[in-house]
C-alpha cells in the first residue's frame, strides 16, 4: 500500500490520524517484505492481522498463506 493510496483512503473516510496517539501507517513496500519474510510464513499456516491499520501486510501475507 502506498503512500498515497492510505492518504486517498483517509480523505475518501475524512480520517484523520493523531499524533498524539502515535498513529502512524505503514507504507514502506521494502518493510512490508521484510516483516512478512521474516515472520517465515507456511503455505498451510492460517494467518490474521490484527491491528487498526488498512491491512498494508495483507497483500503480502495473502499469496503465502492459507
Amino acid at each position: 500500500m502506498t503512500l498515497k493510496t492510505i492518504k486517498q483512503i483517509l480523505e475518501t473516510y475524512q480520517l484523520h490520524p493523531l499524533k498524539r496517539f502515535g498513529q502512524n501507517f505503514l507504507h514502506d513496500q521494502n518493510l512490508c517484505q521484510w516483516i512478512v519474510k521474516e515472520a517465515a510464513i507456511q503455505s498451510d499456516e492460517t494467518v490474521w492481522e490484527i491491528g487498526p491499520g488498512l491491512g498494508a501486510l495483507t497483500e503480502w501475507v495473502l499469496p503465502m498463506a492459507k
